[in-house]
This record gives structure tokens, C-alpha cells and sequence, in this order.
């Protein structure tokens, strides 16, 4: 695992699941409760899926063989986490990803959201990354369930809305949008060199 980068009074660490299995139960713990109440997921499948164990389990596997995982904590618990992961298998695009970002409700419009993602964009800079997307739930009107804060977020952060599927999602017995955002964080090459995988750039800088 890589050093630990202190953003006072909280600690970002990059993880391996495998081999902290301690932060795996915290997150789950901490983030299923929210599940129950909110559209958002923090699997692959989207933000209309509940999660276990399991699930995210294998979500982080998969995502830590090539990409960053941050989670922000500080003395006494998990405060948030944010991760990149392959916009597609398909090798053709490569170069792309997506971003995930949660920040535990108390803890937000603190800067920590804006500390996370820059961690996630600067790591995928350095593997090659030219796009990043973002996929949302969205509402034309916010209840209890879901507001556009997301939206909104990833706005400050330099997104713009490239497309929205409407009431394709349906949970707490209602239907609801999903939006995608768009990111260029790089220069498009002719010849593009390929992606290196994060875990790679973090070991070859730790020798």
C-alpha cells in the first residue's frame, strides 16, 4: 500500500481490499443503512441496486487491478471515498473511465469531496486517462430520496451533461432519471500510449 497522504485532520489512503479487510467492513456498514434510504449505489450496477458484502467486495477487486480506490478518514471512522473504474471493457476504450465519489452527509460541503475527486483525477492523469464520465441519478424534483447535489458537484468540478435516459430507474415507488457527465482531462493523441494501471505507477514510485 502506498503512503499515506495526511489532509489535515484526515487521512486519504489508497487501498488493496485484499489487504485491508478491516476498511472493507466499515465501509459496508457504514454506507448499507444509507442504501435503504437514498437512490445511490456504490456497485457497479448503477444507482438503483442495493449492495452486500459481496458485491462490493468483487467491485473493489475489479476496480483496484488497474484503477485508484481513496477512502478518507480520520481517528474515528470513514468519512467518504471515491474510485475510478473502466467506463467499458471493450479495449477501445481505454482511455476512458468513471468516476464514483460518496461523502458521508455530515461531512459534506466541508472541501473534502473536492480533496477526494482531485486525489481520483490526478492518479488517472498519471495512467493515461483522457475521459472521465460520471453516471448520476437525477430528478426534476428532489424529495427525501434524492436532490441533484451530484449534479451540482460534479459541475464545480468541470463536468457538463452529455445525456439523460428519463424514469429508467424506479425505486422507493418511484421512477427516476440518470444522467451522464463528461470530463476531457487530457490532450487526444494521434498514437496515444497505452494505460498504465494505478497499482503500478504507486509501486514504481515506491521504490
Amino acid at each position: 500500500m502506498s503512503e499515506k497522504k495526511y489532509l489535515n485532520p484526515y487521512e486519504l489512503l489508497y487501498m488493496y481490499e485484499k489487504q485491508d479487510p478491516d476498511a472493507l467492513r466499515l465501509l459496508i456498514g457504514q454506507y448499507r443503512p444509507l442504501l435503504m434510504k437514498i437512490v445511490i449505489s456504490v456497485t457497479g450496477r448503477g444507482p438503483f441496486f442495493d449492495c452486500n458484502k459481496d458485491d462490493f467486495r468483487q467491485e473493489m477487486i475489479y476496480i483496484t487491478e488497474k484503477f485508484p480506490f481513496f477512502v478518507l478518514e480520520d481517528k474515528s471512522s470513514i468519512k467518504g471515498f471515491a474510485y475510478a473504474k473502466p467506463f467499458s471493457d471493450v479495449p477501445a476504450y481505454d482511455w476512458s473511465c468513471e468516476l464514483t465519489i460518496y461523502i458521508k452527509e455530515d461531512f459534506k460541503r466541508k472541501g473534502l469531496g473536492r480533496k477526494l475527486y482531485l486525489a481520483v483525477e490526478d492518479a488517472v492523469k498519471m495512467m493515461g486517462i483522457k475521459n472521465m464520465y460520471a453516471y448520476i441519478a437525477y430528478t426534476e424534483r428532489e424529495d427525501e430520496h434524492l436532490d441533484n447535489s451530484s449534479m451540482r458537484f460534479h459541475e464545480k468540478m468541470g463536468f457538463e451533461r452529455v445525456a439523460r435516459f428519463s424514469k429508467c430507474g424506479y425505486k422507493f415507488d418511484t421512477w427516476y432519471d440518470v444522467i451522464w457527465m463528461e470530463k476531457i482531462i487530457a490532450e487526444h493523441e494521434d498514437h496515444p500510449n497505452r494505460i498504465m494501471s494505478y497499482r503500478d505507477l504507486d509501486e514504481m514510485a515506491a521504490r
